[in-house]
């Protein structure tokens, strides 16, 4: 059992990286429930070292079979080796080098199944004892990853629910309604300025025709991981890293790394002036790492808050007037900090 745990950690450690990475970026972009992200990784790779095992018990009797699926296994060894290096990202594909391999791989078994001879037996049986011992050694390596990420999942499904929304201790409503677009990946020159002659968006000049348009704003970078947290703090970042479901950024005016503080941001300041807030973007989480200052009432469905953060993909859109309403620097320097995204 522990060999096929150690042939399946070669074959499959590619498989197991977006889940043990130390910066989890995968996982730091899931939106649904940890297990949905956790619990496929673990399928499929216990999967195939149960497929393995049963392979190795049905081939245990000396001969021609056992000889092939020991020479098929082990001659894959390099082929799975140079495409975990690419998957892992420790060096660049070789697309010669991938057909050599695996094409020496396919001859190497097919040259045992056309010449075995009885012969063969014992010096065989002294090859497989001698890779079956280093084949142990990386099954207890692999027994680790796999229990390294049930701890990771179980932390990261305990995180996720031990998240806590604002929960609004006043009635009051602002009677003006706040609604902020970014524009990330969504052409901005389409919707507004240069659109093509028969592309209508009925939707987007009815909403120009009542909102202030921030325009020809200069970001800080050219990275949304950079400068989205900045637009919404009102600093300057200029490096993001993730782990699980935190997000820490490099302050480019102070040089030191910092946990994204979700108190210090504009969805604060629109509670502190009596705002309900709501958010809706596809990079960040937000939910999880904003989750105090975003009204529990405006997760669920039909809901209506006052301020709401669109992401939608390089202008601000914010209703004429309405701007004034949450009377601190972020909202006012933000249009200096819009994304810009790259040519």
């Amino acid at each position: 059992m522990l060999v096929a745990m150690g042939l399946t950690t070669l074959y499959l450690l590619w498989l197991l990286k977006p889940a043990l990475e130390p910066q989890q970026i995968a996982f730091y972009h899931w939106s649904a429930p940890a297990s949905n992200f956790f619990l496929p990784v673990a399928l499929d790779f216990l999967g195939f070292w149960f497929l393995l095992t049963l392979l190795l018990l049905a081939t245990r009797l000396r001969g021609r079979v056992r000889a092939t699926l020991w020479t098929a296994l082990l001659s894959f060894i390099p082929w799975a080796i140079v495409q975990n290096l690419h998957l892992l990202e420790l060096a660049p594909r070789l697309h010669q080098l991938d057909r050599c391999l695996f094409l020496t791989n396919i001859l190497a078994t097919l040259l045992v199944i056309a010449f075995w001879r009885p012969a063969f037996v014992p010096r065989f049986e002294r090859i497989i004892e001698s890779t079956g011992t280093v084949l142990v050694f990386l099954g207890l390596f692999g027994v680790f990853l796999i229990l390294e990420l049930a701890f990771i999942s179980g932390q990261a499904s305990w995180k996720m629910r031990s998240t806590h929304f604002y929960l609004s201790a006043t009635t009051t409503v602002q009677p003006h309604r706040i609604l902020w677009i970014v524009f990330d990946e969504l052409s901005y020159q389409q919707a507004f300025e240069h659109r093509f002659p028969d592309l209508k968006l009925p939707a987007f000049d009815s909403l120009a025709s009542t909102s202030t348009v921030f325009t020809q704003a200069q970001p800080f970078d050219i990275y949304t991981q950079n400068v989205l947290p900045g637009l919404l703090s009102g600093k300057r970042f200029d490096q993001t890293r993730t782990h699980a479901l935190e997000l820490s950024l490099h302050n480019q005016a102070t040089g030191k790394w910092q946990r994204f503080d979700q108190q210090d941001t504009v969805f604060q300041d629109a509670l502190r002036a009596g705002y309900r807030t709501a958010v809706v973007g596809w990079y960040n989480p937000y939910c999880r790492i904003v989750p105090a200052v975003l009204c529990l009432e405006h997760a669920r469905p039909n809901s209506r808050p006052r301020v709401f953060l669109l992401h939608a993909s390089p202008a601000h859109l914010i209703p004429k007037g309405r701007h004034q309403a949450i009377p601190d620097r972020r909202l006012q320097r933000s249009r200096h900090s819009r994304s810009k995204p790259p040519p």
